[in-house]
């Protein structure tokens, strides 16, 4: 499943995908893999780009458009 709010979150704060593999301890190409939908990132994995952009996990999922936290 491709997460395309993976990339939208990532360019908002201009980062790069060396930036958020580092954050997540996986290589560039793991990192690049996620946004594209080439592999499965983990939910440990997805909770750590939850708190890091203070969006909820659905968010992040794209089974929500709301990105504030409750």
């Amino acid at each position: 499943m491709k997460l395309k709010r993976l990339k939208e979150l990532r360019l908002e704060r201009s980062l790069t995908q060396k930036d958020l593999a580092e954050l997540l301890s996986v290589s560039k190409h793991t990192y690049w893999k996620y946004e594209k939908g080439k592999s499965k990132i983990s939910m440990t994995n997805i909770a750590i780009l939850s708190n890091f952009y203070n969006v909820p996990i659905d968010y992040i999922l794209e089974l929500t458009n709301q990105r504030e936290r409750h």
